[in-house]
């Protein structure tokens, strides 16, 4: 990935996750609100991880420690929502 596109590259990631929100949003709110928030979560957080790991990458002093954050993290919020999932 060149350095100079990612800032296009990095809008165009943010803005087709907002629509992505924006559609969930509307659709699965219709069907069953509980859904729409898993859905949003789904969308929203990994594209935030993505974004927040490249602007790291290219500060190479603290990537490792960040990207391990980022997956306990992860990790951690993926078995709230399994917890949460199976107790509804």
């Amino acid at each position: 990935m060149v350095i100079e596109n990612l800032p296009s590259k990095l809008n165009s990631l943010r803005n087709f996750t907002t629509i992505g929100t924006v559609v969930a949003y509307y659709y699965f709110n219709t069907i069953s609100p509980h859904l729409t928030i898993y859905i949003i979560l789904a969308i929203g957080i990994p594209s935030t991880v993505v974004n927040l790991i490249i602007y790291y990458k290219l500060k190479n002093e603290i990537q490792i420690k960040i990207e391990t954050v980022f997956l306990v993290i992860l990790i951690g919020v993926g078995i709230y929502l399994a917890f949460l999932l199976f107790t509804y």
